[in-house]
């Protein structure tokens, strides 16, 4: 465990690992997915979570970085994710 997600509360701490499993999975999906349904599967992803809060997610070629228009091919994309921890209630 890195020593940011230390730092974290208890329940944060438990969603950490959801970041990186989503990020595998947009790289699994993207193979056969198009950017707009990938773009709109993530979010709404996002939304059922109660604990991480999407702000910002973008997908863009990597040799570029212009926003990717069509179905992405890997390893060439790069991933933007950017989240915040929904508030303690």
């Amino acid at each position: 465990m890195s020593s940011r997600n230390l730092l974290l509360d208890k329940r944060y701490r438990a969603a950490a690992p959801r970041i990186y499993q989503r990020l595998l999975a947009i790289k699994d999906r993207a193979k056969n997915t198009s950017v707009t349904r990938l773009r709109s599967w993530i979010e709404n992803v996002y939304k059922k979570d109660e604990d991480l809060v999407l702000e910002y997610f973008e997908i863009a070629d990597a040799d570029s970085l212009k926003k990717a228009k069509v179905g992405p091919t890997f390893p060439s994309i790069l991933l933007v994710l950017l989240f915040m921890l929904a508030p303690l209630v």
